[in-house]
């Protein structure tokens, strides 16, 4: 998980696709995934561009899907900076946006995205680096534990 975020953090406006254009259609979709104990089912908005096949979803409940509540107006210009080669969901829709101007109307920020996987980045790195130092140390001890007893069983005869 942590090498996915620092991917994701060193994303930058040259290494993404870009789209300019009028926003021809906006719907709604479900995307079905699976927890551990249940199927769940969330509602993506998803927006079409002129000029391009790509469309582009956001997931209900992260900030940029409550933002486009208010701009739901086919006609508006929109410029948006994706991944282009990122997973799909159904329909093909892409999740992958990084940047998304819509009119004058900023609803997805590169730099916020990047703060924030780069603080995810430094979490996960970090919980890795502890169970690591963790497990060596469990290693230690019972290698000495055992070379204890070698010494002890060896003695004893």
């Amino acid at each position: 998980m942590g090498v996915l975020t620092v991917i994701r953090g060193s994303k930058t406006f040259d290494t993404l696709n870009h789209v300019e254009g009028q926003i021809t259609d906006v719907r709604y979709i479900k995307h079905k995934y699976s927890t551990k104990f249940r199927t769940v089912f969330k509602d993506v908005l998803v927006l079409s561009i002129d000029g391009t096949s790509d469309e582009f979803g956001f997931m209900e409940g992260n900030d940029a899907y409550k933002k486009l509540l208010n701009f739901r107006e086919v006609g508006k210009i929109a410029e948006i900076y994706y991944d282009g080669s990122g997973k799909r969901i159904e329909q093909g829709v892409t999740l992958h946006t990084f940047d998304l101007k819509i009119g004058n109307y900023q609803v997805v920020d590169i730099t916020e995205i990047k703060r924030s996987e780069r603080l995810g980045s430094i979490l996960f790195l970090s919980g890795a680096l502890v169970l690591l130092i963790i497990a060596i140390a469990v290693i230690r001890k019972k290698k000495q534990t055992r070379f204890k007893e070698t010494i002890l069983l060896g003695d004893d005869e």
